[in-house]
Formats: C-alpha cells, sequence, structure tokens
C-alpha cells in the first residue's frame, strides 16, 4: 500500500513507518481480537463446505463467514484455491511433475504401464539433453520412487497416480477432472 491514512509512505524512512505501526498498534490488535471473538461465538455452528487438509482451519474459515456475513463456502473455497494454486507451483517447479501434468494432457483414457514403459512416454516430451539431467530420474526405480511422493500434489491438479502391485508392477495414470 502506498497510502497509511492518507499519507505517503514514499520517501518515509523505516523508523517512521514503525512508529506509524506502534501508533496504529492498539487499532488493530482491537479489531483482531474483535473478529477472534465474532468467529470464536460462530465456531460451533459453523458448517465445512470445503474441506481440506487443516480440516479445523476450514472450520475457522466457516465460522469467519458466519462473523462476517459472508456467503457460506466463500473464504473456505479461496483458501482450497490457494492451496491448490501451490501445489500446481510445486509440480511445475518439479521437472517430473511437470511432464506428468502435460503428458495427462494428452490422454484421452487412463494410460497403464510398467515404470520403464512410463518412462519412455514421458522421455518423449522432454526437449532435448533434459534426460542426462539429475532432475530426471535414469530409471524405472528411480521413477518409482520419485513420482509415489508427487502422487497426492498431482491429484489436486485432476491427475491420478496408482500403484499396482503383483509380478510386474504397473502404473495407471488417468485425468480425474479438473484442479481441485
Amino acid at each position: 500500500l502506498d497510502r497509511v491514512e492518507g499519507e505517503s509512505t514514499r520517501g518515509r524512512s523505516e523508523a517512521d513507518l514503525a512508529r506509524q505501526f506502534e501508533r496504529d498498534l492498539p487499532c488493530i490488535l482491537h479489531g483482531l481480537y474483535e473478529l477472534i471473538a465474532q468467529t470464536l461465538a460462530c465456531i460451533d455452528q459453523a458448517e465445512v463446505t470445503s474441506p481440506e487438509r487443516m480440516y479445523d482451519f476450514s472450520r475457522w474459515l466457516a465460522a469467519m463467514e458466519m462473523a462476517h456475513g459472508a456467503p457460506a463456502g466463500v473464504y473456505q473455497d479461496a483458501y482450497s484455491t490457494a492451496l491448490s494454486e501451490g501445489q500446481l507451483d510445486a509440480l511445475l517447479d518439479n521437472l517430473l511433475g511437470a511432464t506428468v501434468l502435460e503428458f495427462a494432457e494428452t490422454l484421452s483414457a487412463p494410460w497403464t504401464g510398467t515404470p520403464a514403459e512410463l518412462l519412455q512416454e514421458l522421455a518423449r516430451l522432454l526437449p532435448l539433453g533434459v534426460e542426462r539431467s539429475r532432475a530426471w530420474p535414469s530409471n524405472p526405480i528411480a521413477l518409482s520412487r520419485r513420482l509415489a511422493p508427487l502422487a497426492p500434489a498431482l491429484q489436486t491438479q485432476g491427475v491420478t497416480v496408482t500403484f499396482g502391485r503383483g509380478r510386474q508392477r504397473k502404473i495407471t495414470i488417468a485425468k480425474s477432472g479438473g484442479p481441485k
């Protein structure tokens, strides 16, 4: 923000900003405590519409919606969206995760195959020379080990990764809809 109570913050020292913050702190704390009190008054009636990993936080958001008179699910949906976007960013920063997302976009039906077959399929999507990168799994075992921890994040983006059991281990990749 460029303005605090009508004053420009440009050209002000950190010490001036700190003094202004100290002056405003009682009002800030009053507002926060008031919000907490209103939220706690609604917490028992709060209805979670978008449960997430931190269920209690989703419940807190539902109570805040009630306290503010916001439509049910608005804050919860914003939280779900933020989590999903964070998962997508993490996947796109991971070479294997980004490649699996790209591969899933090409699928019209679920794909099933061995880790070796999946490694070949994914390698076709890579630019030349990237296969030799340390960021890329060097063999089918490394692929399975790196893919397993990415499965929950991929699920939030509408890509289901299932690891089969048995003599010949199979991996199934399917589009399960859009991001959560």
